[in-house]
């Protein structure tokens, strides 16, 4: 599959605005992510994934989901995105049961869990500290691996091509939740020892940073 350029993201971007505009209660749900699998240091035998750089209405050549619960002062995030890359193989992320506060929108440690997949291998689906993919707001540790951080941004820029966090307030593309995750030493659970990957983005070949995700129109429950 082709990715975007970052020309071709902008006309898609547009595209979605009038889509997703068209209907600010029950839209089509977008979901955009850029990321990418890089090495943990160290670690002999380990190349680095290609960068994902995906927009694109989920069910419109990719599967996943933007789903976020309210209960009681808090909000749970459910996060998906399924495609492939240009060899074919499998490339996947997922944020399951990210619990944060509604008004401050820190991640609240718990059940948080953060598993994606290059080139066929899962990370993060076990059940060890180290193969877990355990999340939450600090930065990543032997016990917490990933850090997810939800951005607040004005209410103003609502509808603009700046991703925003959910607020329950419709206009311009509807509701919407960003966030950005860095993850360190991941690893698959029937190798992880030698089979680890961190997550994050690095643009022109710098140094990493986090990796950025977005959803638009998620279902509210």
């Amino acid at each position: 599959m082709n990715r975007p350029t970052f020309l071709s993201r902008l006309g898609l971007a547009a595209a979605l605005v009038v889509l997703a505009s068209c209907g600010e209660d029950g839209g089509a749900q977008i979901l955009d992510g850029v990321w990418q699998t890089t090495c943990p240091a160290g670690l002999s035998g380990c190349f680095p994934g290609a960068q994902v750089n995906q927009l694109a209405i989920a069910g419109d050549g990719v599967a996943g989901f933007c789903q976020v619960r309210r209960e009681g002062t808090e909000s749970v995030l459910d996060f998906l995105i399924v495609t492939e890359d240009a060899d074919g193989d499998a490339v996947r992320f997922e944020v399951d049961r990210a619990r944060y506060d509604s008004e401050t929108f820190t991640v609240v440690p718990g059940d948080c869990r953060i598993s994606f997949t290059d080139k066929g291998t899962a990370y993060g689906t076990g059940s060890s500290d180290a193969t877990r993919g355990s999340c939450g707001p600090a930065a990543p540790s032997a016990t917490q691996p990933c850090q997810l951080v939800i951005e607040e941004v004005p209410a103003g820029e609502i509808g603009n091509n700046v991703a925003i966090p959910y607020t329950g307030t419709e206009a311009g593309f509807g509701d919407e939740i960003r966030f950005n995750v860095l993850c360190e030493s991941v690893g698959n659970p029937n190798n992880p020892t030698t089979t680890r990957r961190n997550l994050s983005f690095s643009e022109g070949g710098g140094a990493g940073r986090a990796a950025s995700f977005r959803g638009i129109n998620c279902t509210e429950m």
